[in-house]
């Protein structure tokens, strides 16, 4: 293989999952620990990059061309930063109330979740290993990904739409 096409897999988001997430290829618990399905689903969804982050929608929203990674900023937050997955559970700050509560009731469960890094915090929560755990990462993906994000695109949406000038 070459080092082009090498460093290109390195970096490419469907090695994502298969590098950060997936520790073998088995049957994964969460798909029967979280009952509720759209809460599974929306965990399930953000795994596989089938979600609306523009770091996945940046391949195709502009007509087809490619976006590149460096301008698939958040609109949510809209602090210039790049939205993927660990922006989307760690740091951006449209989410930070939801977040600071999933972030209790885990360390609540979990008190090892404290002293892990916002690396190792999101691969915790893709992973959604722990019984209890899974069910609340699901509830507050789904909650969030589902619901607020569509309310605060949906706003963006509107306000570009209709600007109104004087």
């Amino acid at each position: 293989m070459s080092p082009t096409r090498d460093k290109n897999l390195q970096f490419s988001r469907e090695k994502f999952t298969h590098r950060e997430i997936k520790n073998n290829y088995q049957f994964e618990n969460y798909l029967t620990l979280i009952t509720k399905p759209a809460h599974r689903i929306s965990l399930t969804r953000l795994r596989l990059g089938c979600h609306a982050l523009r770091i996945q929608t940046g391949k195709y929203e502009n007509r087809g061309a490619l976006i590149p990674v460096e301008e698939r900023t958040c609109l949510v937050c809209k602090e210039d930063c790049i939205e993927h997955e660990q922006h989307f559970l760690m740091y951006c700050q449209g989410y930070t109330t939801l977040r600071r509560e999933l972030h209790s009731h885990i360390s609540n469960v979990d008190t090892h979740y404290n002293r892990l890094s916002d690396n190792e915090k999101t691969r915790y929560l893709l992973r959604a290993e722990n019984t209890i755990t899974s069910k609340i990462i699901g509830k507050y993906i789904h909650l969030i990904m589902f619901k607020k994000r569509k309310e605060t695109l949906l706003i963006h949406n509107c306000n570009k739409r209709y600007k109104f000038s004087y």
